[in-house]
């Protein structure tokens, strides 16, 4: 039921859990794995790198603590600037601060949500030390062009692909093509453990940092073979990592995969057949690959309207359908706490935050909760103009 008491029939996601997910849990808690990085947080890492060219992978308590650790380990200085798109987590803004740095905001491209190319190109603040990419959606952003401009201006990149999980540039895996790549696995993502992230680190010389940034600054992973261990303060850091039952569970759920993102892609592809005539119709935007996408982690769908007021009057009309659909981020440039800082003009991220909305999309999602959005969405009249 919604805060409004309407019966929600469709909820926008539902956190699912498989039969051998929970088993992992009531195993781990009967083997009393509470604490961090034990054997299930080994081998939840080793997965993850399998599913990532091998690269080295270092679990997070969230996505965030993996954002604040990369950010971090590049030991951002007092005046160090760091370009983040404004249409974003807040939590991409919070981790330059907590890492030391500066937030500069950037815009967004108006059809990908991902960060603009344009927009870095104009970019000629001072005290810029790197930018803040993120994969919208599960699309890779541009990143051919995104690494030219910053290899020619000498800015460091952190690829956030907390959207991205198995979705793929023509390049690679979304989070190992810069040097430090971010992923999520919150209620909300594709494969979730209700809270967890993890660093993919394609930079070897950001691994003795990481490592000792997620162990509270200190030297704790170079201890497990010592006969008399004690560990040595050897940078800042924090308690980063997840109890090894949450490990459990990613682990357990990392293993449905494949089965997950097959029934993603096919709902994706429904709603692409079903709505694109009446998206057409009515100027309603709909997501669009770039050719250099060629593996789409099917997160998110949406559509984007031309008007606020039309994005609103659609999330109304679905809700009296018992349908829940979302807008998506706010413009950080815009808040409360972001006009402090400097930016570029961000027109686009401006327009998606108040005129992007989300889908229902998910396990919990059946045929005919799907064709359901679907034949409610298109009778959707709109508004007096």
């Amino acid at each position: 039921m919604g805060i409004d008491g309407r019966i929600i029939e469709v909820p926008f996601s539902r956190p699912m859990v498989s039969i051998s997910a929970r088993e992992a849990v009531a195993t781990a808690l009967e083997k009393g794995a509470f604490a961090g990085q034990g054997a299930y947080s080994s081998v939840a890492e080793q997965k993850l790198s399998a599913m990532h060219d091998n690269k080295l992978v270092v679990l997070t308590n969230s996505g965030t603590t993996a954002l604040i650790v990369a950010l971090l380990s590049y030991q951002l200085e007092p005046g160090d600037k760091v370009l983040v798109p404004s249409f974003g987590f807040i939590a991409l803004a919070q981790a330059v601060i907590l890492a030391g740095g500066t937030p500069v905001f950037v815009d967004v491209n108006r059809s990908t949500g991902s960060i603009s190319a344009d927009s870095l190109d104009g970019c000629d603040f001072d005290g810029i030390r790197g930018l803040i990419v993120i994969h919208y959606g599960g699309f890779a952003a541009d990143m051919d062009r995104i690494e030219k401009t910053a290899s020619a201006k000498g800015w460091f990149i952190v690829e956030d692909a907390a959207h991205g999980l198995d979705g793929a540039h023509a390049r690679g895996k979304l989070g190992t093509l810069g040097a430090i790549g971010i992923l999520s696995f919150d209620h909300q993502k594709n494969v979730q453990c209700g809270e967890g992230g993890a660093l993919i680190l394609n930079d070897m010389d950001h691994l003795e940092r990481v490592r000792s940034i997620v162990r509270l600054g200190t030297n704790s992973h170079d201890l497990a073979n010592k006969p008399f261990p004690t560990y040595d303060w050897v940078s800042s850091g924090l308690k980063g990592y997840p109890p090894d039952y949450v490990a459990a569970l990613l682990e357990a759920q990392l293993e449905k995969t494949a089965q997950i993102q097959s029934g993603r892609a096919a709902q994706y592809e429904n709603y692409l057949e079903g709505l694109a005539p009446w998206a057409e119709a009515r100027t309603v935007l709909i997501p669009v690959a770039p050719t250099f996408a060629v593996g789409p982690s099917w997160h998110i769908f949406w559509l984007t309207f031309q008007r606020h007021d039309l994005a609103d009057s659609f999330i109304n009309w679905m809700q009296q359908a018992g349908i829940e659909c979302k807008k998506h981020y706010s413009s950080l440039a815009g808040l409360t706490n972001g006009k402090a800082y400097e930016s570029m003009p961000t027109t686009a991220s401006d327009h998606l935050a108040s005129c992007l909305v989300r889908l229902p999309l998910g396990p919990h999602l059946t045929p005919k909760k799907l064709n359901h959005v679907v034949s409610n969405a298109v009778a959707w009249k709109g508004v007096m103009t």
